[in-house]
């Protein structure tokens, strides 16, 4: 039986958020010898989900790893109470695709309110 492991951080809700928190998770999962194609999509999702956070909500922001065995939480909390919300999909958009990509490469996903102290979006990778 393996146990949980925890990685956290605290980000500023500043574009260079994303880029940060990239670094965190790709150093991350190549420590733990996680398969490059799934470290990629690890950190496309985790670009999508904190740069929402920056864009959409209001910081400090709080990114979170866990492993649980094979499987991947990752999330990011911020603490802007309105959630994330579908956008028309349009071709002409330059974006509003981050659910869209969640749905097409998470194993799942999913949004946390914290009451008036924000929220949690998350989602699960196996590697």
């Amino acid at each position: 039986m393996s146990t949980a492991r925890d990685w956290v951080w605290t980000l500023d809700a500043k574009p260079d958020a994303v880029a940060l928190a990239r670094q965190h998770v790709r150093r991350i999962l190549l420590a733990e010898r996680v398969a490059l194609a799934r470290v990629d999509d690890a950190v496309l999702l985790t670009s999508e989900v904190v740069a929402n956070a920056t864009l959409h909500g209001h910081g400090p922001l709080t990114m979170r790893a866990t492993r649980e065995g094979r499987r991947w939480t990752f999330s990011v909390s911020d603490t802007s109470p309105e959630l994330p919300r579908p956008q028309p999909h349009s071709l002409d958009a330059l974006g509003g695709r981050g659910l869209q990509i969640l749905d097409a490469i998470a194993d799942s996903w999913g949004v946390q309110p914290n009451g008036q102290r924000g929220k949690q979006v998350w989602f699960q990778l196996t590697s």
